[in-house]
């Protein structure tokens, strides 16, 4: 009977700790964005919001570590009205994807990439 009460505990607690693991994005994305796996995620990324008038879509632009002048260029699929602002610093967790194919930066350094979010602190 002991033994019954503690599996039984502990199917609980695997359960509430699977259940807790599933976060709403902050935001709903299109999901035909985010083709192909994930180049890599991010977790409390600092980056500023800003609109790319070459793609016409809002980004979330952020400092390649160790480099002088490299960048991240992370295009958001359904950015809300409200988030739409030129030069807002954010925070976030996200994940990364190609971006489409034949699309480059037209400035050196700069790669561009489909970002999902999946956490932004405003």
């Amino acid at each position: 009977m002991n033994t019954l009460k503690t599996g039984l505990i502990g199917l609980e607690l695997l359960i509430l700790l699977f259940s807790g693991c599933q976060q709403k994005p902050p935001f709903p994305q299109d999901e035909s964005c985010f083709k192909g796996t994930t180049l890599k995620k991010v977790r409390d990324r600092e980056g500023v919001i800003a609109f790319n008038s070459i793609e016409n879509k809002y980004s979330i632009n952020t400092h390649v570590a160790g480099t002088y002048d490299s960048q991240g260029i992370g295009f958001l699929c359904n950015l809300p009205d409200s988030l739409k602002q030129n030069g807002r610093l954010v925070h976030f967790d996200g994940h990364y994807y190609k971006y489409d194919e034949g699309r480059t930066p037209n400035v050196g350094g700069t790669t561009y990439y489909y970002l999902k979010i999946t956490n932004l602190k405003k």
